[in-house]
């Protein structure tokens, strides 16, 4: 249901503003609704969620104009309501809250080129908040992409739900994850940037981040859980517009210790591809060390 939402305006008087909520049990519910003595307490989520954003009266040294461009989130709990808050962000952003205990699954195109491109922000609760960024994506060159060309998609404070296919991702502008839980493996088209992110491979065989489309990435903070495999530098980057990684004070931890032979950041050049390396104060367990090459699949790779 969409439920009950209002909007106010405090104003400098102070005033007081007072919503009443009431809970009542249907009446053909009889003395078997009674907590009963040494049992659980019933409880009620009310499920209260309040937003809000400075008025112009509130000033500082610069004037009234500091927090203009605020926008209120708009609070979704299922993927259609998702979806119509990116659509119908005319003006071309699209922030949106989702509560505790919430899934949603961005849909493929609803934010693809032309007038469709959004600047979307989607904010979350914890680990309880999900969204599947994968399972609407379709088929297309080789994995489950999902097409959203042009915009801009900002994920924070979300358990986010990758995919497990070489290629699977989000084909957009950019990307900005901040303090998420990322299960499964990204591979990026575009510009990427992880700050506070806690990366969880399970998968036997899979790495978690693959850079093949990535232009501008960047890792600020993340752990990584792997098995073994954690980033792949690979891709067609060329001298005119290479591939730049960059990874700051980041953990790499492999359950494995080294079984599966690969590094920490494997690089692989079979297109006499074109890198910026970047790697400051990383804290590495596990994985290979030596400066050997190997071949996986149909392509090659080699150590750092």
């Amino acid at each position: 249901k969409k439920g009950y939402s209002k909007e106010s305006h405090l104003d400098t008087t102070g005033a007081d503003e007072t919503v009443t909520l009431v809970v009542w049990m249907p009446e053909t519910v009889g003395n078997e609704a009674n907590h009963a003595t040494n049992a659980e307490a019933p409880e009620i989520n009310l499920g209260v969620n309040v937003a809000a954003t400075q008025k112009d009266y509130e000033s500082d040294s610069f004037g009234n104009t500091y927090d203009k461009d605020a926008t209120y989130p708009t609070i979704v709990q299922n993927t259609k309501a998702l979806n119509d808050a990116i659509t119908e962000a005319t003006d071309g952003k699209a922030n949106v809250k989702l509560p505790k205990d919430t899934k949603v699954t961005l849909d493929n195109g609803i934010a693809n080129a032309g007038d469709q491109k959004r600047n979307v922000t989607i904010t979350g609760d914890g680990d309880s908040s999900k969204v599947d960024v994968i399972s609407n994506a379709i088929n297309a060159e080789g994995g489950q992409l999902n097409y959203q060309r042009g915009s801009t998609f900002t994920f924070e404070n979300l358990y986010v739900i990758a995919g497990e296919g070489s290629y699977d991702g989000i084909v957009c502008d950019e990307l900005v994850y901040k303090n998420c839980t990322i299960k499964g493996k990204l591979t990026l088209y575009g510009k990427a940037t992880f700050i506070n992110c806690t990366f969880e491979n399970t998968m036997a065989n899979q790495y978690s981040i693959w850079t093949w489309g990535g232009t501008d990435v960047k890792f600020d903070n993340c752990t990584f859980n792997t098995n073994g495999k954690a980033i792949l530098l690979y891709g067609q980057a060329t001298a005119e517009k290479p591939t730049n990684l960059t990874v700051n004070n980041c953990t790499f931890n492999d359950r494995k210790n080294g079984a599966a032979g690969k590094a920490a950041i494997e690089v692989g050049n079979d297109y006499n591809a074109t890198y910026n390396l970047v790697v400051n104060k990383a804290k590495v367990n596990g994985f290979a060390n030596s400066m050997t090459s190997a071949a996986m699949d149909y392509r090659k790779e080699g150590f750092i």
